[in-house]
C-alpha cells in the first residue's frame, strides 16, 4: 500500500468517529431532556465530546503512524509494548474526560473535586468497558497495519519475480541472438565454397546466377538473424532459393521435392530451421553419376503442431561432423523458443536419411 491510501485510511477514520461524536452527542443530549426537562445545554457539553472523540482520533493516527514505522524493524514485542504504553495512557485519560462528560450532562457528581480524583470514583466494570474498547481499536489497527505490511511484502515480491522473469528473458535473447548469429558466417562460408566450385567447373553462367542470387540471401539472412521467429512462408521461400543455387552447381545430380499442407503465411517458426535441415540432407549425401540423389521435404501445418520432415536416399556422410553442429544449435534455438514442446531428430541406414522436427504451431499476428 502507498502513501495515498494510508492518508485516505486515516482520513476516513476520522471521519467516522466525527460522526460517531455528533450522533453520540445527539443521544446523549436527547437523553439529558427527557430525564430532566430543565435541562439547557452546557457550552462544556460539545467541547468534552470533541475532545473525547478526538482522542480517539489521535490515538488512532499514532498508534498506525508508529505501528507502520516500527513494526517491521522491531517485531511483535513491539506490537505488545506499545499496547501497554497506550493502555496506560489512554484509558486514565479517556475516563477523566468521560466523568467530566457524564457531570457536565448529567449531573452526577463524578467530575467535582480534583481532576485525578476522577480515576478513584470509577467503578472496575467502566474499567474493564473501556480496556475492551481500547482492546478492539488497536487490534483493528494492528490488523490493518499487518495488512500493510503484507500488501508492501506481496509487491515486492511481485518486483523482485517480474525482474527476474525479464533477467530470465533477457539472457534466452542473448543466447538465441548469439546462437542466430553462428549461421550468418556459416551460410557466408557454404556459398564462398559453392562459387569456387563453380569455378573451378568453369560454369560461368551459373556462378552469375549465383552471385546474383547470394545478395538478397544474405540480405535475409542479416535481417533473420535479428529475429526469433520468422513465418514458415519466408522459410520455404528462402529454402527454394537456396535449392536453385545447388541445383546451378548440381545440375540434375539431385532431384528436390517439397510439399506443404496448411497455410504457411500464418505460422511461425525459428529462421533457417528448415534450410538446416534441407543442407544437411545435400551434406548428407554424395553425387554419384550413376545416381541421383532424392530430397524430399514434407511440411504439416496442424491446427497445434508443425511438422517438417526431410530425408534423402543417399546418405553417403552419415558421420558428418558438419552435420552434428548444425543440428545442435538448431536444437538449441528450440529449446529456448519452446522449451520442452519441441521434438528434433535424424536417423540414417543404409538406405535413407531422414530427419524430423515439431514444434507448436503459433499464428503470426
Amino acid at each position: 500500500m502507498n502513501n495515498g491510501l494510508s492518508k485516505s485510511l486515516i482520513v476516513g477514520a476520522a471521519i467516522f468517529l466525527l460522526v460517531l461524536a455528533g450522533l453520540h452527542f445527539t443521544a446523549v443530549t436527547l437523553s439529558a431532556m427527557r430525564a430532566n426537562n430543565a435541562f439547557t445545554a452546557d457550552l462544556r457539553v460539545p467541547f468534552l465530546f470533541a475532545v473525547y472523540y478526538l482522542s480517539w482520533i489521535g490515538v488512532f493516527i499514532a498508534n498506525f503512524y508508529i505501528l507502520t514505522r516500527y513494526l517491521p524493524v522491531y517485531g511483535n514485542r513491539f506490537l505488545v509494548i506499545l499496547f501497554i504504553a497506550g493502555l496506560f495512557i489512554w484509558i486514565p485519560c479517556a475516563t477523566i474526560i468521560d466523568g467530566k462528560l457524564s457531570d457536565a450532562v448529567f449531573n452526577t457528581g463524578l467530575g467535582s473535586g480534583s481532576t485525578v480524583g476522577i480515576l478513584f470514583k470509577v467503578d472496575p466494570i467502566t474499567y474493564f468497558t473501556k480496556f475492551l474498547v481500547y482492546c478492539y481499536v488497536f487490534g483493528a489497527i494492528a490488523v490493518l497495519v499487518y495488512y500493510r505490511m503484507y500488501q508492501g511484502a506481496r509487491i515486492q515480491i511481485l518486483e523482485r519475480e517480474k525482474e527476474a522473469a525479464e533477467a530470465k528473458t533477457l539472457e534466452v535473447q542473448q543466447k538465441l541472438t548469439s546462437l542466430q548469429l553462428q549461421l550468418a558466417p556459416h551460410f557466408l562460408f557454404n556459398c564462398l565454397n559453392m562459387l569456387s566450385a563453380l569455378a573451378r567447373m568453369g560454369k560461368r553462367d551459373e556462378l552469375v546466377f549465383v552471385i546474383a542470387r547470394l545478395g538478397d540471401m544474405l540480405r535475409f539472412v542479416y535481417e533473420a538473424s535479428q529475429r526469433n521467429t520468422i513465418t514458415l512462408a519466408e522459410e520455404i521461400d528462402f529454402v527454394e532459393t537456396y535449392v536453385k543455387l545447388q541445383q546451378a552447381r548440381f545440375a540434375d545430380k539431385y532431384n528436390f521435392n517439397m510439399t506443404v499442407s496448411g497455410e504457411p503465411t500464418k505460422a511461425k517458426c525459428p529462421p533457417f530451421c528448415v534450410h538446416t535441415l534441407v543442407e544437411n540432407a545435400y551434406t548428407h549425401s554424395t553425387v554419384d553419376d550413376e545416381q541421383n540423389t532424392e530430397i524430399a521435404v514434407r511440411i504439416e501445418i496442424g491446427e497445434s503442431r508443425v511438422r517438417i520432415t526431410v530425408g534423402n536416399n543417399n546418405p553417403a556422410k552419415i558421420d558428418s561432423k558438419k552435420l552434428g553442429v548444425s543440428l545442435a544449435n538448431l536444437n538449441d534455438r528450440l529449446k529456448l523458443l519452446y522449451a520442452d514442446r519441441y521434438r528434433l531428430d535424424s536417423a540414417g541406414d543404409d538406405g535413407s536419411y531422414t530427419a524430423q522436427m515439431e514444434f507448436p504451431h503459433e499464428s503470426e499476428d
